[in-house]
């Protein structure tokens, strides 16, 4: 295998396609086959999560990134929450790359509200990071310059933990083993500080 310029092996990535899941489960299947470290979609119009879905279905070993999603796209709630589907889906195997863009990007295509990209970028990863770390808990409420979020589903509190205590499959701690979150988020802010 190559090297890097410190003398470790050198980990090659490559990108998933948006196309027909058949095509994403053979890419995918192929580049882990080939030894690739990782796989990352790049969010584009749609989100980066879908395509990584698919390529998690079909494999068992290989890294899953987004790369990146823009954080002004969505709610930091729901960033969080599809970072967990991610998790789960792939088996912790997911990392959550994310960027802040351009304007002409996130209120023009997204529609987003004006905003301070990186700031507002901070404040996602920090929102972000605390659901992921709580979400299998009770959340308290998150006030910030940008997302503001009660810890309120309606009438309930937002509480993603799983009511069931059985072990169904035998594996130790049911709850543990699928509601402890393992995603780790990284942030490109990019060389000019717009991430896209």
């Amino acid at each position: 295998m190559a090297t890097n310029a410190i003398g470790k092996d050198r980990k090659f990535w490559s990108v998933v396609p948006v196309a027909d899941a058949s095509i994403i489960a053979m890419v995918a299947s192929q580049a882990e086959e080939q030894g690739i470290e990782g796989l990352f979609a790049p969010q584009v119009y749609g989100p980066p999560f879908i395509p990584l879905a698919a390529a998690a279905t079909a494999t068992s070993s290989i890294k899953l990134a987004t790369g990146i999603a823009i954080a002004a796209a969505r709610s930091p709630t729901e960033t969080a929450m599809a970072a967990l589907d991610m998790d789960r889906v792939s088996g912790g195997r997911f990392i959550l790359g994310l960027g802040s863009s351009v304007s002409a990007w996130t209120s023009g295509i997204f529609g987003s509200p004006p905003i301070k990209p990186v700031s507002h970028l901070r404040e996602t990863v920090e929102a972000v990071r605390y659901i992921v770390a709580n979400a299998h808990e009770k959340l308290e409420p998150f006030k910030g310059e940008f997302f503001s979020a009660a810890g309120k589903n309606r009438d309930s509190d937002l509480d993603c933990s799983t009511s069931r205590k059985d072990d169904p499959a035998g594996r130790g701690d049911w709850r543990r083993r699928y509601w402890t979150p393992h995603v780790e988020c990284r942030v490109d802010p990019g060389a000019d500080g717009t991430g896209h």
